[in-house]
């Protein structure tokens, strides 16, 4: 099962969206946010990491490190 949760802005996309999920009998639960924690969240985390990341001290290399770990890995259902 997968689940998904989406932010329509237009309330004619989800007048539209609302009967295709009826006919293909998908469950959904509509929710009414008044206001958006995860927005406030995402600030936060923005503001945390536009003030530097003192743990590396060239992020780029990290970064290079970390693409180059995860290279090779083993994946499930891949042949290697």
């Amino acid at each position: 099962m997968t689940s998904i949760l989406l932010e329509i802005k237009n309330p004619g996309d989800w007048q539209v969206l609302k009967p295709l999920l009826e006919r293909l009998k998908i469950h959904f639960t509509p929710v009414e946010v008044t206001s958006a924690p995860h927005k406030i969240a995402r600030g936060k985390a923005l503001e945390i990491i536009n003030a530097g990341l003192p743990a590396f001290d060239n992020f780029e290399r990290w970064m290079q490190q970390f693409e180059e770990s995860r290279k090779d890995r083993p994946l499930p259902f891949r042949e290697n």
